[in-house]
This record gives structure tokens, sequence and C-alpha cells, in this order.
């Protein structure tokens, strides 16, 4: 499947994520301990980022992905923190 998408592209991707957002039903949803793994590490579940231990999330309609925001200080531990929740697969930052 990557040789076709990057034929498809002419060589141009060096990078193909393909994702089916959960919505195939073949396994039920369910809900992660993210937010047990954060506060492990000393953060705190939060609707805003008022103190640098604070961490923020954005769960945008029906998917199996969400946005998680924290003190730019914090991102490295946050991260940590994400991948080693079991069922977490992918962790980006930028």
């Amino acid at each position: 499947m990557c040789d076709e998408a990057e034929e498809a592209v002419r060589g141009g991707a060096s990078i193909v994520v393909l994702s089916d957002h959960g919505h195939n039903k073949g396994v039920d949803a369910q809900f992660l301990p993210v937010v047990k793994s954060l506060q492990s590490r000393g953060f705190r579940a939060s609707d805003a980022l008022r103190q640098p231990t604070d961490v923020a999330f954005s769960v945008d309609g029906v998917t199996t992905g969400f946005g998680v925001f924290c003190d730019p200080d914090s991102v490295s531990a946050v991260a940590d923190a994400l991948i080693a929740t079991e069922g977490v697969d992918v962790v980006s930052t930028r």
C-alpha cells in the first residue's frame, strides 16, 4: 500500500499515515487512562492553562484522537507520559 501511495505522488511522499479513526466498528472504543497517566507525573487536567502543570484537551467530534495543550516547558514530559500510556499508539509534538 505504501508503494502505491508513493508511486501516486511520484516519489514525493516520505511519510504516509492512514487511519480509519476507529469508525470501522471492528472493536468497541474504550477510554484510555490518559488523565491518570498525566496525574501520576504531576500534571492536572484543566479547562485552561493557568499553572505550569495544567493540561487541557481538545476532542473534536467522533474520533479516536485528541489534542493536548500544555505549558511549552512541559511538552517533553507530557509527551513522555502519553507515550507511556497503554493504548496510545502515536504522539506528535510541534
